[in-house]
């Protein structure tokens, strides 16, 4: 971040921010958001149409399993489960409610014995591939994270500095997505995912820093959500229920 690119009312908040990500993620192994290796790659992988990006994706010896998640799937927009479905349920995997992906190291799960595996759900959009190939490119930086990633699964008291790992890694990617929102390959549904999770994550993470919510404030991330959602409602106009559940934004309060 370039502070003299602020203008004279910002220059607080970027400072601010500056300051926190260079606490933060100065040092940062795994940190792929301003890495410029990632962003060229991932900036060749989003104008590939889905058949050519799984390809590419599974020649670099990534299995990738597209499983049946028991819901409801869109038929309208694209969805991974149009190019396949693997044998297998994604809930014998995640028991988290309208999970749609999950990158695995070798033998994190059985699922994964053959090496660092991809899951997707069958109703997962276009830019949910892209969000777990991020994660790869973060375990490809720093292995280290396996270790962590196996010691969670199935503990009923995991470390609280595990689950920070995870939420770290977790923001860096949902930002790595935001700033490329808006390219061809994303439909509304990516455009709702990507923003829903950016607030989500924020909301998470404010209880260690303040400034996530400020940056979903300052890029508007609520507004940009709420456009997104009244186009999908505009193009589906038989749904019966809100295309993203009502969030409870903390700074509304203030």
């Amino acid at each position: 971040m370039d502070i003299n690119s602020c203008g004279e009312k910002m220059k607080s908040y970027c400072m601010m921010l500056f300051l926190y990500s260079g606490f933060v993620f100065g040092n940062c192994k795994w940190c792929i958001e301003n890495n410029s290796s990632v962003k060229n790659e991932i900036n060749h992988l989003i104008t590939l149409m889905p058949t050519e990006l799984l390809k590419n994706i599974e020649n670099q010896n990534i299995k990738v399993f597209i499983l049946n998640p028991d819901r409801i799937q869109t038929k309208k927009y694209f969805t991974w489960g149009k190019i396949r479905v693997d044998s297998g349920k994604l809930s014998d995997l995640s028991k988290i409610e309208g999970s749609l992906g999950k990158t695995l190291c070798k033998d994190e799960r059985k699922i994964a014995k053959m090496g660092t595996t991809i899951v997707l759900s069958s109703d997962a959009p276009y830019s949910t591939l892209i969000h777990e190939y991020l994660h790869l490119k973060q375990i490809e930086l720093d292995n280290s994270w396996c270790e962590i990633s196996k010691k969670l699964w199935d503990n009923p008291s995991p470390k609280k500095d595990w689950i920070k790992a995870v939420r770290d890694r977790e923001w860096d990617v949902r930002l790595f997505l935001w700033s490329i929102k808006d390219q061809n390959n994303f439909n509304i549904e990516d455009k709702i995912v990507i923003a829903e999770g950016l607030i989500k994550e924020a909301i998470f993470r404010s209880q260690y820093d303040s400034s996530s919510l400020k940056y979903i404030k300052e890029k508007k991330v609520e507004n940009y959500l709420q456009d997104q959602v009244k186009l999908y409602l505009r193009d589906n106009p038989t749904v019966k229920v809100k295309a993203t559940p009502e969030i409870n934004i903390p700074y509304r309060k203030n």
